[in-house]
Protein backbone atom coordinates (compact mmCIF):
# COMPACT_ATOMS: atom_id res chain seq x y z
CA UNK A 1 0.00 0.00 0.00
CA UNK A 2 0.87 3.41 -0.83
CA UNK A 3 1.50 5.74 2.20
CA UNK A 4 -0.82 7.88 2.61
CA UNK A 5 -0.52 11.75 1.56
CA UNK A 6 -2.04 14.52 3.52
CA UNK A 7 -3.02 17.86 1.44
CA UNK A 8 -1.98 20.87 3.81
CA UNK A 9 -4.31 24.06 3.57
CA UNK A 10 -3.72 27.74 4.47
CA UNK A 11 -3.51 28.26 8.18
CA UNK A 12 -5.61 30.83 9.36
CA UNK A 13 -2.67 32.62 10.26
CA UNK A 14 -0.86 32.92 6.64
CA UNK A 15 -4.71 34.54 6.09
CA UNK A 16 -4.71 36.96 8.12
CA UNK A 17 -1.23 37.84 7.21
CA UNK A 18 -2.24 37.76 3.49
CA UNK A 19 -5.69 40.16 4.25
CA UNK A 20 -3.04 42.39 6.29
CA UNK A 21 -1.04 43.04 3.39
CA UNK A 22 -3.67 43.50 1.23
CA UNK A 23 -5.35 45.83 3.22
CA UNK A 24 -1.86 47.73 3.68
CA UNK A 25 -1.42 47.46 -0.30
CA UNK A 26 -4.86 49.30 -0.74
CA UNK A 27 -4.50 51.87 1.94
CA UNK A 28 -1.52 52.96 0.24
CA UNK A 29 -2.72 53.27 -3.53
CA UNK A 30 -6.30 54.73 -2.54
CA UNK A 31 -4.69 58.40 -1.47
CA UNK A 32 -2.59 58.06 -4.62
CA UNK A 33 -5.65 57.22 -6.68
CA UNK A 34 -8.07 59.82 -5.50
CA UNK A 35 -5.11 62.17 -6.22
CA UNK A 36 -5.21 61.24 -9.45
CA UNK A 37 -8.42 61.41 -9.62
CA UNK A 38 -8.60 65.13 -7.96
CA UNK A 39 -5.93 65.93 -10.55
CA UNK A 40 -8.39 64.91 -13.81
CA UNK A 41 -10.95 66.91 -12.36
CA UNK A 42 -9.24 69.65 -11.37
CA UNK A 43 -7.40 69.93 -15.12
CA UNK A 44 -11.27 69.57 -16.69
CA UNK A 45 -12.50 72.45 -14.56
CA UNK A 46 -9.34 74.81 -15.16
CA UNK A 47 -9.86 74.16 -18.79
CA UNK A 48 -13.86 75.50 -18.49
CA UNK A 49 -12.56 78.47 -16.43
CA UNK A 50 -9.70 79.01 -19.39
CA UNK A 51 -12.65 78.85 -21.98
CA UNK A 52 -14.64 81.44 -20.25
CA UNK A 53 -12.28 83.47 -19.74
CA UNK A 54 -11.19 83.50 -23.40
CA UNK A 55 -14.42 84.22 -24.15
CA UNK A 56 -14.57 87.36 -21.98
CA UNK A 57 -11.93 88.62 -23.91
CA UNK A 58 -13.75 87.87 -27.59
CA UNK A 59 -16.30 89.39 -25.97
CA UNK A 60 -14.25 92.75 -25.09
CA UNK A 61 -13.01 92.26 -28.58
CA UNK A 62 -16.19 92.75 -30.18
CA UNK A 63 -17.76 95.18 -28.09
CA UNK A 64 -14.38 97.96 -28.40
CA UNK A 65 -12.98 96.33 -25.13
CA UNK A 66 -16.15 97.15 -23.22
CA UNK A 67 -16.81 93.96 -20.98
CA UNK A 68 -20.05 92.87 -19.52
CA UNK A 69 -21.08 95.06 -16.19
CA UNK A 70 -24.34 95.10 -14.08
CA UNK A 71 -24.51 97.08 -10.82
CA UNK A 72 -25.20 95.03 -7.53
CA UNK A 73 -28.06 97.07 -6.49
CA UNK A 74 -29.86 97.01 -9.56
CA UNK A 75 -32.27 93.99 -11.57
CA UNK A 76 -31.92 93.95 -15.49
CA UNK A 77 -34.28 91.86 -17.45
CA UNK A 78 -32.65 89.19 -19.64
CA UNK A 79 -33.76 90.69 -23.12
CA UNK A 80 -31.27 93.87 -22.01
CA UNK A 81 -28.53 93.43 -23.99
CA UNK A 82 -26.80 96.13 -22.04
CA UNK A 83 -26.84 94.60 -18.96
CA UNK A 84 -26.20 91.07 -19.14
CA UNK A 85 -24.72 88.55 -16.65
CA UNK A 86 -20.73 88.24 -16.64
CA UNK A 87 -21.14 84.68 -17.16
CA UNK A 88 -24.54 84.27 -19.60
CA UNK A 89 -23.35 87.11 -21.73
CA UNK A 90 -19.85 85.12 -22.74
CA UNK A 91 -21.75 81.84 -23.86
CA UNK A 92 -21.97 82.93 -27.48
CA UNK A 93 -17.91 83.34 -27.42
CA UNK A 94 -17.79 80.13 -26.42
CA UNK A 95 -16.58 77.72 -29.08
CA UNK A 96 -19.39 74.85 -29.34
CA UNK A 97 -21.77 76.61 -27.53
CA UNK A 98 -25.11 76.44 -29.22
CA UNK A 99 -27.50 79.45 -28.76
CA UNK A 100 -30.97 79.54 -26.16
CA UNK A 101 -32.67 79.93 -29.47
CA UNK A 102 -31.07 76.74 -31.16
CA UNK A 103 -32.00 74.73 -28.37
CA UNK A 104 -35.62 75.80 -27.24
CA UNK A 105 -36.79 75.55 -30.77
CA UNK A 106 -35.46 72.27 -30.96
CA UNK A 107 -37.99 69.53 -30.49
CA UNK A 108 -35.94 66.91 -29.50
CA UNK A 109 -34.12 68.98 -26.55
CA UNK A 110 -33.64 67.71 -23.76
CA UNK A 111 -35.41 68.72 -20.04
CA UNK A 112 -32.11 69.97 -18.71
CA UNK A 113 -31.11 72.10 -21.50
CA UNK A 114 -30.34 74.90 -19.77
CA UNK A 115 -27.69 73.10 -17.84
CA UNK A 116 -24.49 74.16 -19.57
CA UNK A 117 -21.83 71.90 -18.83
CA UNK A 118 -19.14 74.69 -19.45
CA UNK A 119 -20.78 76.43 -16.37
CA UNK A 120 -20.53 72.96 -14.14
CA UNK A 121 -17.53 72.15 -12.28
CA UNK A 122 -16.73 68.33 -11.96
CA UNK A 123 -15.80 68.53 -8.51
CA UNK A 124 -18.98 70.43 -7.40
CA UNK A 125 -20.75 68.00 -4.59
CA UNK A 126 -23.52 70.34 -4.45
CA UNK A 127 -24.36 69.05 -8.72
CA UNK A 128 -26.34 65.66 -7.41
CA UNK A 129 -28.77 67.72 -5.93
CA UNK A 130 -29.96 69.11 -9.02
CA UNK A 131 -33.38 68.39 -10.28
CA UNK A 132 -35.38 69.08 -13.59
CA UNK A 133 -38.29 69.40 -11.23
CA UNK A 134 -36.86 72.63 -9.09
CA UNK A 135 -34.43 73.83 -11.58
CA UNK A 136 -34.81 72.59 -15.15
CA UNK A 137 -36.03 76.07 -15.75
CA UNK A 138 -32.18 77.69 -14.47
CA UNK A 139 -29.03 78.00 -15.73
CA UNK A 140 -26.76 76.70 -12.50
CA UNK A 141 -23.57 77.54 -11.79
CA UNK A 142 -20.65 76.44 -10.33
CA UNK A 143 -18.48 79.78 -11.24
CA UNK A 144 -19.08 82.74 -9.65
CA UNK A 145 -17.92 86.17 -11.41
CA UNK A 146 -16.31 88.85 -9.10
CA UNK A 147 -18.85 91.67 -8.58
CA UNK A 148 -16.61 94.37 -7.00
CA UNK A 149 -14.78 93.80 -10.87
CA UNK A 150 -17.74 93.59 -13.33
CA UNK A 151 -20.46 96.24 -11.12
CA UNK A 152 -18.61 99.41 -12.87
CA UNK A 153 -19.33 98.52 -16.28
CA UNK A 154 -15.31 97.85 -17.00
CA UNK A 155 -13.24 97.38 -20.25
CA UNK A 156 -10.01 96.32 -20.79
CA UNK A 157 -7.31 96.92 -19.97
CA UNK A 158 -7.96 100.64 -18.73
CA UNK A 159 -10.31 99.31 -16.01
CA UNK A 160 -7.48 97.13 -14.03
CA UNK A 161 -4.90 99.69 -12.61
CA UNK A 162 -3.65 96.74 -10.20
CA UNK A 163 -2.71 94.95 -13.33
CA UNK A 164 -5.42 92.15 -15.25
CA UNK A 165 -3.18 89.34 -14.03
CA UNK A 166 -4.23 90.63 -10.13
CA UNK A 167 -7.40 91.37 -10.26
CA UNK A 168 -10.18 87.89 -10.26
CA UNK A 169 -12.81 87.21 -12.36
CA UNK A 170 -13.98 84.34 -11.63
CA UNK A 171 -13.64 81.63 -8.91
CA UNK A 172 -15.39 78.54 -8.17
CA UNK A 173 -17.95 77.66 -5.65
CA UNK A 174 -20.93 75.77 -4.44
CA UNK A 175 -23.65 75.79 -6.97
CA UNK A 176 -27.00 74.61 -4.65
CA UNK A 177 -26.85 74.83 -1.42
CA UNK A 178 -29.70 72.57 -0.14
CA UNK A 179 -32.04 73.46 2.58
CA UNK A 180 -34.96 70.79 3.95
CA UNK A 181 -37.05 74.35 2.52
CA UNK A 182 -37.55 74.76 -0.73
CA UNK A 183 -38.15 78.37 0.38
CA UNK A 184 -34.69 78.84 1.56
CA UNK A 185 -33.06 76.74 -0.77
CA UNK A 186 -30.19 78.96 -3.29
CA UNK A 187 -29.37 78.42 -6.24
CA UNK A 188 -26.90 80.19 -8.40
CA UNK A 189 -27.04 80.97 -12.02
CA UNK A 190 -25.14 82.17 -14.65
CA UNK A 191 -27.90 84.39 -15.77
CA UNK A 192 -28.88 87.67 -13.70
CA UNK A 193 -31.38 87.39 -10.92
CA UNK A 194 -32.92 90.42 -8.85
CA UNK A 195 -30.46 91.38 -6.18
CA UNK A 196 -31.65 90.77 -2.42
CA UNK A 197 -33.65 93.58 -0.84
CA UNK A 198 -33.39 91.55 2.47
CA UNK A 199 -30.70 89.79 4.53
CA UNK A 200 -32.41 86.32 4.19
CA UNK A 201 -31.79 84.99 0.47
CA UNK A 202 -34.11 81.79 -1.08
CA UNK A 203 -34.36 80.72 -4.30
CA UNK A 204 -32.18 81.70 -7.46
CA UNK A 205 -29.11 84.42 -7.30
CA UNK A 206 -26.80 85.46 -9.91
CA UNK A 207 -23.36 83.32 -10.10
CA UNK A 208 -21.48 86.23 -8.84
CA UNK A 209 -19.27 86.47 -5.39
CA UNK A 210 -18.23 89.86 -3.36
CA UNK A 211 -22.29 91.08 -4.70
CA UNK A 212 -23.30 93.88 -2.37
CA UNK A 213 -27.12 93.17 -3.80
CA UNK A 214 -26.99 89.58 -2.57
CA UNK A 215 -25.27 90.66 0.84
CA UNK A 216 -21.98 88.78 0.76
CA UNK A 217 -18.63 89.66 2.16
CA UNK A 218 -16.80 92.72 0.44
CA UNK A 219 -13.61 94.11 0.52
CA UNK A 220 -12.93 96.85 2.98
CA UNK A 221 -9.45 98.75 1.45
CA UNK A 222 -7.65 102.14 3.69
CA UNK A 223 -4.62 103.64 5.25
CA UNK A 224 -1.18 104.50 3.09
CA UNK A 225 0.18 102.00 1.77
CA UNK A 226 -3.44 100.50 1.02
CA UNK A 227 -4.59 97.69 2.26
CA UNK A 228 -7.76 95.60 2.02
CA UNK A 229 -9.59 93.54 5.11
CA UNK A 230 -12.81 91.60 4.33
CA UNK A 231 -15.77 93.27 5.69
CA UNK A 232 -16.09 89.81 8.19
CA UNK A 233 -12.87 89.35 9.43
CA UNK A 234 -10.97 86.13 8.81
CA UNK A 235 -12.81 85.60 5.87
CA UNK A 236 -10.97 84.41 2.49
CA UNK A 237 -13.14 81.06 1.43
CA UNK A 238 -13.99 78.12 2.79
CA UNK A 239 -12.61 74.60 1.44
CA UNK A 240 -14.94 71.83 0.52
CA UNK A 241 -17.14 72.54 3.90
CA UNK A 242 -20.23 70.64 4.80
CA UNK A 243 -23.68 71.74 2.89
CA UNK A 244 -25.06 72.59 6.31
CA UNK A 245 -21.50 74.72 7.03
CA UNK A 246 -21.17 76.16 3.60
CA UNK A 247 -21.82 79.94 3.43
CA UNK A 248 -23.66 81.27 0.16
CA UNK A 249 -21.90 84.89 0.76
CA UNK A 250 -18.34 83.58 0.24
CA UNK A 251 -16.56 80.89 -2.15
CA UNK A 252 -15.80 77.23 -1.37
CA UNK A 253 -13.16 75.97 -2.48
CA UNK A 254 -14.13 72.54 -4.62
CA UNK A 255 -10.41 71.05 -4.19
CA UNK A 256 -8.71 70.02 -1.03
CA UNK A 257 -5.30 71.74 -2.59
CA UNK A 258 -6.92 75.40 -2.78
CA UNK A 259 -9.79 77.58 -4.69
CA UNK A 260 -9.47 77.24 -8.60
CA UNK A 261 -9.51 80.82 -10.20
CA UNK A 262 -9.70 83.14 -13.30
CA UNK A 263 -7.78 86.33 -13.79
CA UNK A 264 -8.75 88.88 -15.99
CA UNK A 265 -5.55 88.20 -18.10
CA UNK A 266 -7.13 84.91 -19.04
CA UNK A 267 -4.41 82.56 -16.33
CA UNK A 268 -6.01 80.12 -14.04
CA UNK A 269 -4.42 79.51 -10.93
CA UNK A 270 -5.28 77.56 -7.60
CA UNK A 271 -5.17 79.74 -4.37
CA UNK A 272 -3.87 78.22 -1.22
CA UNK A 273 -6.30 77.75 1.88
CA UNK A 274 -3.82 79.60 3.56
CA UNK A 275 -3.33 82.46 1.93
CA UNK A 276 -3.27 86.15 3.98
CA UNK A 277 -6.77 87.74 3.91
CA UNK A 278 -5.42 90.71 3.15
CA UNK A 279 -3.79 88.83 -0.12
CA UNK A 280 -6.49 87.46 -1.35
CA UNK A 281 -9.03 90.43 -0.74
CA UNK A 282 -6.45 92.29 -2.45
CA UNK A 283 -6.83 90.03 -5.51
CA UNK A 284 -10.68 91.21 -5.67
CA UNK A 285 -10.23 94.43 -5.63
CA UNK A 286 -9.67 95.74 -9.69
CA UNK A 287 -8.27 99.13 -8.70
CA UNK A 288 -7.44 99.44 -4.88
CA UNK A 289 -3.58 100.24 -5.50
CA UNK A 290 -2.36 97.08 -2.99
CA UNK A 291 0.88 95.40 -3.61
CA UNK A 292 -0.51 91.65 -3.82
CA UNK A 293 2.10 89.54 -4.98
CA UNK A 294 2.71 86.77 -2.71
CA UNK A 295 0.29 84.07 -3.55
Amino acid sequence: MFPSTRRRGISLVETLVVITILAALVGLLLPAVQKAREAALRMKSANQLRQITLALHHFAAANEGALPGVKSATYYPLGDREHMSPLYSVLPYIDGEPSDLALATDPNRPPTWRWRPIFMSPADPSLSFLNVEDHGGYMPSSYAANMVAFEQFPSLPRSFPDGMSNTLAYAERYCLFPSPSRADEVLFCAQDWIPATFGVIGGPRRATFADAGWKDVLPVTSGKPPVTHPSVAGVTFQVRPLFRAADQHQLQALYSSGLLVAFFDGSVRTLSPSIQETVFWALVTPSGGEVANDF
